[in-house]
C-alpha cells in the first residue's frame, strides 16, 4: 500500500479552475519534450481553508494525469491517471 504518492510541482503552471465531483479545484499543468515525444502532466488540487492561516489554504491532491513518461513510478511512456482518495 502506498500512503501518499505525489509529484513535485516545480515547473507546473496554474491552468484555471475545474469542478471535480462537485468541488471547485485548481488545475496545474506542465509540458515537457524529450526528443520527439511530448509529455503532458496535470495535477488537480482541492483547496481547504487552513485553521492557522485562512488566507492560504491547504492543497489536497485529487487527480494526477500523465500523458507520457510515468514520473512517479519510473515506468514507460503511456497514459496514466492517479486518483487520490482522502
Amino acid at each position: 500500500m502506498i500512503d501518499l504518492l505525489i509529484t513535485d510541482l516545480v515547473g507546473f503552471q496554474y491552468s484555471g479552475d475545474v469542478f471535480v465531483a462537485g468541488d471547485k479545484c485548481q488545475k496545474w499543468s506542465k509540458l515537457e519534450t524529450y526528443g520527439n515525444k511530448e509529455n503532458r502532466y496535470t495535477m488537480i488540487l482541492k483547496l481547504l481553508p487552513s485553521a492557522l492561516q485562512p488566507s492560504l489554504g491547504i492543497a489536497i491532491p485529487v487527480r494526477y494525469e500523465m500523458r507520457g513518461y510515468n514520473t512517479l513510478l519510473g515506468s514507460h511512456y503511456d497514459h496514466y491517471y492517479l486518483d487520490y482518495d482522502v
